[in-house]
């Protein structure tokens, strides 16, 4: 199979750009299943980084027209690269291959883990859009024990890496001791791709869900499957059925 990690925004015009963008397609691949070829791609508009609502909407009508072309060019699912699943909706209503959101995947895989979860990100802005993700979803509230932030700029994740060690352990030990969380969740992207998940559960003996890789497992299963989302829930826009 293919998949396709779709990354929605301009990581290439970013400080990360294309070498960071091969060292994801790299790790994807390693996590693979035989006979899984991922590939990459980034948006050619839209923000470097989305850290608000604002940057989210922004990236959402460009990340569409690129999977809409990653379909038409044979790729059996997408798996969306940012935490927040910007637009995951809308690409499943426009597409007919599964869709895959690390936040999604990472929230219902937890929800089998433990009876209480924390999220760790990376900004405090985040915090309240995560939750209303969460309750949107329909995820029972006193499942989620917190959102907590390490308040770190996303693109300068790679730049500080004991400073990140530093905020993420004392975030998880609050998590854990303050909140009553059994288990913990990266809920960043590049929090994800910092190989931070088997320090924290190391440290501190619980379960810490990766979200890229409950995304890619998710879709690998899909696939596999022949499974892909009712188009009962997300049927292609009137106008377009109109068109065809």
């Amino acid at each position: 199979m293919r998949l396709l990690y779709l990354i929605p925004g301009m990581m290439h015009a970013s400080v990360l750009g294309t070498e960071e963008m091969e060292r994801r397609r790299a790790i994807l691949q390693k996590h693979a299943f035989p006979g899984t070829v991922v590939d990459v791609a980034d948006t050619d508009t839209g923000p470097a980084s989305i850290e608000s609502i604002c940057e989210e909407y922004a990236s959402i009508p460009p990340t569409v027209e690129r999977a809409v072309r990653a379909q038409a060019e044979g790729y059996d699912g997408i798996i969306l690269g940012c935490y927040a699943d910007p637009g995951i909706d809308a690409l499943r209503e426009m597409l007919t291959i599964p869709v895959s959101g690390p936040f999604e995947s990472s929230c219902f895989a937890a929800m089998t883990l433990g009876h209480r979860f924390s999220i760790l990100t990376v900004t405090p802005d985040m915090c309240p859009v995560l939750e209303a993700e969460f309750e949107s979803k329909g995820g029972a509230g006193r499942r989620l024990a917190s959102v907590r932030a390490i308040d770190l700029d996303i693109l300068a994740l790679q730049e500080y890496p004991e400073l990140l060690k530093k905020r993420l352990c004392a975030e998880a030990e609050l998590a854990i001791t303050q909140d009553r969380a059994d288990t913990l969740v990266l809920g960043c992207i590049s929090l994800a791709f910092a190989d931070m998940d088997l320090t924290l559960e190391n440290a501190f003996g619980v379960p810490c869900v990766n979200p890229i890789l409950t995304a890619l497992k998710q879709c690998e299963s899909h696939v596999s499957m022949g499974l892909h989302h009712s188009k009962r829930a997300y049927a292609l826009p009137r106008k377009l059925r109109q068109q065809a």
